[in-house]
């Protein structure tokens, strides 16, 4: 009897829901239990066009947002994709749904728990475009955090400053972009994760800029709560705290974020409980909040997929295909408006499926991240690609393997742990550092520089994509493409002035040194790292009296670990 029952509803669920609804919310209201449903309303217009509101762009927007979108549209700054929705749609649904969650501007819909009843009715009407479902989160992966106390590095060069953050930096090229004097300093970068329960107490986040916070899963603007404290959803998590300190900490000695003087907005957008409904509307509302307030580049170390139980409550590979998971969507209008999205690809590499991407990470325009270890080799539990639609993805990679993080559980101590979502905040702070180099750059730029120079950019695979990051290295494709770089004096002998050529086959750490014939150094440069075309102008005032000399080039090639030793001679002519 029961079976026969199950089998009446399918039928009638599968009549009465078509057209608007779609098929994904019709299999989960054909199988799910429960009467209420977390859904998305999308709607057709923003209304009659006599009733568009007369649009007063700076109570909306900031006044970094506009200058941002000016680098990609010129003199098109507002679009209709701005305008608020139309109030008399959300009046009409106000007494047919059971709550309303959230609204997207740039969707042109709400979030609303609603009943299965209520489905059947909203449809109906004519301003309606589509019924969607609020899809799930599968829960990260990640390797148990080992404990590390606050302890400080005391020897070798830059450990002195990076302490045990040294290598996880090193291997992305951000040292030596902090070495140019780029640390973040100007750029906006918002962070969309759970709690962030330490941020104003762990000594890593002394001199953290803090522009903006909001909990939107508890809609107030304390990102911190305590540990014990639940929404109404669950726990409040930790994660992001984590996550902040790879990109935001500073703490010499100890641990040095990828983008230590930049200016952060800290927005909560999930819970970390096991498996929840996890609302991505609270993901889409935070990136538009971000957007709105002149952020640069958005990291986000979540991703949306289905249940271990069964992929009927969520996205599945198949839809990774850059256009139809909801906050994918959302990515694309976050493009065109010249916000920078990095996304972790994931850490679900186990997978037998096509691909193990979770959204928005199979975005056209998401720069999305996956996981290496120390050694520049691919870490197995990093999501793979390629998207449905065939782009490779992830598009770069870093650090996911022994990260050194902040304690989220102790103001000065110190872990390390796993995952994707170490890997995408390293590099959303390197990207930062473009950003401040080149305040006008693109998204687009961006991407194009980053895979142009990182580990593998002529054989990109679906596991490393385009290879390991290497920021240093995108700083001088952009810098050589827009500013050439002069050729400077090359003779030998010379009078006024000459150039030492380091001609380094990869970028490397090295110092430069200049003799006289009785080996007395004559000057002795500041360690650097200098990529394989860079070289160092010599001014005739260094050299006293006429003569031979000779210079002694030594350091390490970062990619190979090769020690470097080189020497030549310099004839100075009065």
């Amino acid at each position: 009897m029961l079976n026969r029952i199950f089998v009446l509803v399918l039928f009638i669920f599968s009549g009465l829901y078509s057209g608007d609804i779609h098929p994904k919310l019709i299999n989960y209201l054909n199988h799910a239990p429960g009467d209420k449903v977390d859904v998305w309303i999308f709607f057709k217009d923003k209304g009659p066009e006599k009733d568009l509101p007369f649009y007063d762009v700076e109570n909306y927007l900031s006044e970094r947002a506009i200058k941002r979108r000016q680098k990609v549209q010129g003199g098109t700054i507002i679009k209709m994709s701005d305008y608020p929705i139309y109030g008399d749609y959300i009046n009409q649904l106000n007494d047919k749904i059971i709550k309303l969650r959230s609204k997207s501007r740039w969707l042109n819909a709400i979030s609303a728990t609603v009943s299965r009843e209520q489905i059947n009715t909203i449809k109906n009407y004519n301003f309606i475009k589509e019924i969607r479902l609020v899809n799930s989160y599968k829960r990260r992966v990640e390797e148990a955090g080992e404990p590390v106390l606050g302890k400080s590095v005391s020897s070798g060069d830059d450990s002195l400053f990076y302490g045990e953050s040294q290598g996880q930096l090193e291997q992305i090229g951000a040292i030596a972009m902090h070495q140019r004097g780029f640390t973040g300093t100007g750029v906006y970068i918002a962070m969309l994760d759970d709690g962030f329960n330490r941020y104003k107490t762990h000594t890593v986040f002394d001199s953290l800029q803090v522009i903006d916070t909001w909990d939107f899963t508890n809609d107030d603007d304390s990102v911190d709560d305590p540990d014990g404290k639940y929404s109404a959803y669950g726990p409040q998590g930790f994660h992001g705290t984590q996550t902040l300190s790879v990109i935001a900490g500073n703490e010499p000695g100890k641990l040095i974020g990828s983008a230590y003087h930049a200016s952060y907005l800290l927005y909560k957008t999930e819970i970390d409980s096991k498996e929840v409904n996890l609302e991505e509307d609270h993901w889409v509302a935070g990136l538009e909040r971000a957007e709105r307030m002149g952020t640069d580049v958005v990291n986000s170390s979540l991703g949306y997929k289905g249940f271990d139980s069964g992929e009927l409550y969520g996205y599945t590979w198949e839809d990774m295909d850059g256009n139809t998971a909801v906050i994918t969507k959302a990515t694309i209008v976050a493009e065109a408006n010249g916000l920078i999205v990095v996304n972790s690809a994931g850490n679900n590499g186990f997978s037998n499926a096509p691909n193990s991407l979770n959204a928005p990470a199979d975005g056209e325009f998401v720069i999305t991240v996956g996981g290496v270890n120390k050694v520049d080799q691919y870490w197995t539990q990093s999501s793979f690609g390629p998207t449905v639609d065939g782009r490779i993805k992830p598009d770069v990679c870093a650090q996911g393997v022994g990260v050194y993080r902040a304690s989220s559980s102790n103001d000065n101590n110190f872990s390390i742990g796993a995952g994707t979502s170490f890997a995408s905040p390293l590099a959303a702070g390197a990207i930062g550092l473009l950003v401040e180099a080149f305040p006008d750059i693109t998204p687009a730029k961006v991407r194009e520089a980053i895979r142009k120079t990182a580990s593998q950019p002529d054989s990109p695979d679906n596991f490393l994509g385009y290879g390991v990051l290497n920021i240093d290295a995108a700083y001088m494709y952009i810098k050589n493409d827009t500013l050439p770089k002069p050729k400077p004096n090359l003779s030998n002998p010379f009078n006024v002035g000459t150039a030492i050529y380091y001609n380094m086959k990869n970028l490397s750490r090295i110092k430069l040194a200049i003799y006289d014939v009785l080996g007395r150094r004559v000057v002795a440069f500041p360690q650097t790292t200098v990529s394989p075309d860079d070289f160092k102008e010599i001014n005739a005032s260094l050299f006293k009296a006429s003569g031979i000399y000779f210079y002694r080039i030594t350091g390490k090639d970062l990619a190979s670990g090769k020690r470097v030793d080189k020497s030549g001679k310099l004839i100075f002519m009065k």
